[in-house]
């Protein structure tokens, strides 16, 4: 799945601000919210990670990777979903556990479609989420549709042809760390 549960913060030795992996709590999630069989994989010579579903209705690809950050202490991870074919109802949660499940978050606010979230040390920046809700004080979540385009088609990796962004806010994404 499309789903982060380990990313330690900010060099790779630190404490984990995602740790679902060890069940320490802490994940990114993108899901879609209908049946479907899933697929994913690096897209060759990179480390960008590709996740692919097929749904009854849609054809659904993400794209993501954990950008080269402009200072030692930023993380960047991009991701871009796009709806080959059909419409794709998409579930995307975010919940932010630092240090392996046990930091409080100290506050959280929005700018307009960027969600603020601040730990003792760390603040996440989660762009592009403009209409996700807070849950709780440690988790959000958006839903949305996302549709195929109705311009020429362009080749989807593995077939289809690449949805335009239309309606859906996690369309394109950023997670930021600093």
């Amino acid at each position: 799945m499309a789903t982060f549960v380990w990313m330690c913060f900010p060099r790779w030795h630190d404490k984990a601000l995602f740790s679902a992996l060890i069940g320490g709590g802490g994940s990114y999630a993108i899901t879609p919210m209908e049946p479907h069989v899933w697929g994913g994989y690096y897209e060759p010579g990179s480390l960008i990670w590709r996740s692919r579903w097929v749904t009854n209705t849609a054809v659904i690809e993400c794209r993501e990777a954990l950008a080269m950050p402009s200072r030692a202490d930023r993380a960047v991870v991009l991701r871009r979903i796009v709806a080959c074919q059909g419409t794709a109802r998409i579930h995307c949660r975010l919940r932010t556990l630092a240090d392996f499940g046990t930091g409080a978050v100290r506050a959280i606010h929005r700018e307009g479609d960027t969600w603020i979230v601040e730990h003792d040390h760390v603040q996440l920046r989660w762009m592009g989420a403009g209409t996700a809700r807070g849950l709780s004080q440690h988790e959000f979540a958006g839903d949305g549709d996302h549709r195929a385009g109705r311009r020429p088609p362009r080749p989807c990796h593995g077939g289809g042809t690449e949805g335009q962004r239309r309606g859906y806010p996690h369309g394109r994404s950023r997670l930021e760390g600093h």
